[in-house]
């Protein structure tokens, strides 16, 4: 699933929005959140949907940050059929990526919550399906039996493994 494998490339990166924070206004969509950086928290960030992002981290950690995100092959425009033009200014990068890490968040709860009382799957074609049960291995099992080399993972167990 691409969602989740971009988090893992974030996640490879060393990079993390801790306390994050979103809401939705008269401007737009706003959030904020502390961004860190190996272990070690960098900067906090501003979103107030008004366009651009507002960031207290310094230049050198912007590009400390761009340069990880670029190495662990973070995707600025996951399973996008028409990708971006990726920014060539560090900041540009930065901005573009931070939002989607965001957006990724919210994905991500989202997709938990929908997955407490449901197997989700995805097959090796890309095609999502869902049984609705509760997750537990030994049905994990029974999917990977059933449907051998055509599943390309069991979305709940992904989940678990961030």
């Amino acid at each position: 699933m691409q969602l989740i494998d971009n988090i893992k490339r974030s996640i490879q990166a060393g990079i993390a929005l801790k306390n994050f924070k979103s809401a939705s206004g008269i401007d737009g969509h706003m959030w904020s959140a502390d961004l860190v950086f190996n272990g070690v928290m960098i900067g906090q960030l501003v979103d107030q949907g008004l366009g651009h992002l507002e960031t207290t981290c310094t230049d050198a950690d912007v590009s400390a940050v761009c340069s990880a995100l670029k190495r662990s092959g973070y995707d600025l425009a996951p399973g996008d059929d028409f990708p971006l033009p990726i920014p060539t200014n560090d900041f540009g990068f930065f901005e573009e990526a931070i939002g989607l890490m965001s957006a990724e968040l919210e994905d991500l709860e989202a997709l938990k919550m929908s997955v407490k009382h449901k197997i989700l799957f995805e097959l090796s074609d890309g095609s999502t399906y869902e049984i609705k049960a509760a997750y537990t291995s030994m049905l994990g099992d029974l999917v990977r039996k059933q449907l051998g080399d055509k599943l390309q993972c069991i979305i709940n167990e992904e989940l678990a493994a961030l």
